[in-house]
């Protein structure tokens, strides 16, 4: 694997951004990283990809945990008859 350095430019961007992903996932810890794209460009007026804000919240652990698919069990609310008579294959009674 290939590792690449980072520009000068672009780590000072991360430092200066850094401090308020941190301050926002401390008021805000269940906000994912698009939430948090949206809320620094829009409200904030940070022009700021999301590629960015997604490295930079998983280079410090910041990321929002992914919440399980969790199901209903479906259980039927009246219990299914049962046979009184047992039947052989295919013979009418």
């Amino acid at each position: 694997m290939v590792t690449r350095h980072r520009s000068s430019r672009v780590t000072q961007g991360d430092q200066q951004l850094l401090p308020r992903l941190q301050q926002l996932k401390a008021d805000h810890p269940a906000w994912g990283y698009r939430r948090i794209w949206a809320y620094l460009r829009y409200r904030d007026g940070f022009p700021v990809n999301k590629k960015r804000i997604y490295r930079l919240l998983q280079e410090h652990r910041l990321l929002a945990c992914q919440r399980r698919c969790l199901r209903a069990n479906r259980t039927p609310l009246v219990p299914s008859p049962a046979p009184n008579v047992p039947t052989s294959c295919g013979a009418l009674i």
